[in-house]
């Protein structure tokens, strides 16, 4: 075997193994159609924020699961959006109140299934005395 073929050989042998290990760097499972749409769907929702509830409007002591919490740009600055699902699988989009966003921004990273059921609106008073209002609400991670 003379030099050339010789060389020629080895770069033929290199570029199969590169070949081979962008293969197996590659081996990863491609996305399935579930996950893809299960990861578009908050960008969906953030189009779609026109039908978006306030929480105000939520009803009152109905178990929603959360299945998404969006950061969306508004006129008033950044918002969350809520994707919610009922017990009938119903989904109902709502803006959070910013204590049940803080919630659930701590509760999302502890867990993947919360629940949630809004309890209406509360008054309390804050150190100064004053009157506030604010959104109860309970959550649950599983």
């Amino acid at each position: 075997m003379d030099n050339v073929t010789a060389s020629g050989n080895n770069s033929i042998m290199a570029q199969a193994q590169v070949d081979l290990y962008l293969q197996e760097m590659l081996a990863e499972p491609f996305i399935t159609d579930e996950r893809f749409e299960e990861l578009v769907a908050p960008k969906r929702d953030e189009k779609t924020a026109a039908n978006t509830i306030d929480w105000c409007e939520l009803p009152i002591n109905v178990i929603y699961l959360v299945k998404f919490l969006v950061p969306v740009q508004t006129n008033y600055g950044t918002k969350i959006l809520l994707l919610l699902t009922n017990q009938e699988g119903s989904e109902i989009k709502v803006w959070s109140p910013a204590n049940v966003s803080k919630e659930l921004k701590v509760s999302i990273k502890l867990s993947n299934t919360i629940y949630i059921k809004s309890l209406g609106e509360k008054t309390g008073k804050t150190s100064s005395g004053k009157g506030k209002r604010y959104f109860d609400f309970e959550t649950v991670r599983m």
